[in-house]
């Protein structure tokens, strides 16, 4: 290193020592300003405390006769919608255990008697078999019986529709399916066997 880089060096290091004692003697010049501000905000963060602590001290008989009423019922009222909501799950749960059961009774048959509960079929008639006919007139009446059972708990049954949402769900499909299946059935059997206004309604929303 010839002697000019070594007068650049050293003129460097004394500028970069300079630099940092500048920043050394700021520290301490505002080590005490900081310090004296964190005492303050303790302070007064202790004094607030103290003073919440006081005030409820104070009017803890204020708080016990006028609030705790308020905290009550809103209380109450939570619990209330939450326990409401439990009670239309479990109703609809229940609901659903039910209309299963009866629509696996139906598959039954279904398998037990596969050409006499055949729509296709026994729409036109067996020629000279009225037996099948029987089963048949049998079979979609209580078809068409479930279909409005689902109908009672969901659309027919007066609830709010988020009431019964979920279940719709599921048995809209089972509607579709059956109804379209055995329509004409219901056309020419729906009088006297079905109330009005769930005829008006399969009448309008099954084809």
């Amino acid at each position: 290193m010839n002697k000019l880089e070594s007068y650049k060096f050293s003129i460097k290091f004394f500028n970069t020592l300079e630099i940092i004692s500048g920043y050394l003697l700021a520290l301490v010049i505002i080590s005490p300003a900081i310090i004296l501000l964190v005492l303050f905000f303790n302070k007064l963060l202790n004094e607030l405390i103290l003073y919440i602590k006081t005030f409820l001290e104070c009017y803890d008989d204020y708080i016990k006769i006028f609030l705790m009423p308020y905290i009550m019922c809103l209380s109450v009222l939570f619990l209330g919608v939450g326990g409401k909501n439990r009670a239309i799950e479990d109703k609809n749960t229940k609901i659903y255990q039910d209309l299963d059961k009866q629509y696996q009774e139906l598959l039954k048959l279904v398998m037990a008697y596969p050409i006499e509960t055949m729509p296709q079929i026994n729409n036109i008639g067996i020629a000279g078999n009225t037996k099948h006919n029987s089963i048949y007139n049998a079979f979609a009446f209580m078809m068409w019986n479930f279909i409005e059972t689902i109908y009672d708990n969901t659309k027919g049954s007066g609830r709010r529709e988020v009431e019964y949402n979920d279940l719709w769900e599921t048995w809209s499909v089972i509607i579709k399916t059956e109804g379209t299946n055995h329509i004409e059935w219901f056309k020419n059997n729906k009088n006297n066997r079905f109330k009005k206004s769930f005829i008006k309604w399969a009448e309008d929303n099954i084809e």
